[in-house]
């Protein structure tokens, strides 16, 4: 990782369909995540978690910090299909 900065855009392009570490993010009020610092990448949640840990006790720095998925939430988490189904209806 680069350690510059790259729009939420270019984050989704590079890293698609996957969950990345972000330090340093800008946010626009009701818009979300406007750019940051890419750490980290994985396709798992947890072994994001789990690098991203290692670089922290390896003594990485930073003010703030995000997780964010960069593909498409297909469903509601949390609801079986049924539910998603009932809630669209």
């Amino acid at each position: 990782m680069d350690n510059k900065y790259l729009s939420w855009e270019e984050i989704k392009s590079i890293y698609p369909n996957g969950w990345v570490s972000i330090i340093e993010p800008e946010t626009i009020e009701g818009e979300g995540l406007k750019r940051g610092i890419v750490i980290a990448y994985n396709q798992d949640n947890k072994k994001l978690c789990k690098k991203t840990k290692k670089l922290i006790q390896n003594g990485l720095q930073f003010k703030r910090m995000t997780f964010v998925y960069t593909g498409e939430i297909p469903y509601i988490v949390g609801l079986s299909k049924l539910e998603i189904h009932n809630v669209q209806n």
